[in-house]
C-alpha cells in the first residue's frame, strides 16, 4: 500500500486487492499530509475489521449463516459442538465431527 500523487494534484492510494491486482484509490486530498491521514485511518479501519472478524465465535457465525443454510442443506449438516472462534477450527475439528455423526 503506498501513495502517489496524480499529474491533477490529489493524491492517490494503491493497494493490492484480493485478486492480488493492483487497484487504486482516491484519497481525494492535494497535501500530502491530509493523504497519510486518510492512509493512517485506512489503515487502523482495515485492522479493526478483521479483528473484529476474527473474534467471531462460530454460535455467532451460524446465526448470520442460517437464513443461507436452512434454504441449502439439511438440518443435520449444521449441527456441531463447541463455540470456539472460528479462527481457531481447523480441519481436524471438522473430519472429528463427519466421524461423529
Amino acid at each position: 500500500m503506498f501513495l502517489s500523487k496524480h499529474s491533477n494534484g490529489i493524491y492517490c492510494l494503491w493497494f493490492n486487492n484480493v485478486q492480488v491486482k493492483k487497484q487504486k484509490a482516491t484519497t481525494r486530498c492535494t497535501y500530502k499530509v491530509d493523504a497519510l491521514q486518510f492512509l493512517q485511518s485506512l489503515k487502523r479501519d482495515e485492522y479493526e475489521r478483521r479483528q473484529k472478524a476474527m473474534s467471531k465465535l462460530l454460535s455467532d457465525f451460524f446465526r448470520d449463516f442460517l437464513a443461507f443454510a436452512d434454504a441449502n442443506f439439511s438440518s443435520g449438516t449444521l449441527e456441531f459442538s463447541g463455540d470456539l472462534l472460528l479462527t481457531s477450527y481447523t480441519p481436524q475439528h471438522f473430519d472429528a465431527h463427519n466421524r461423529h455423526y
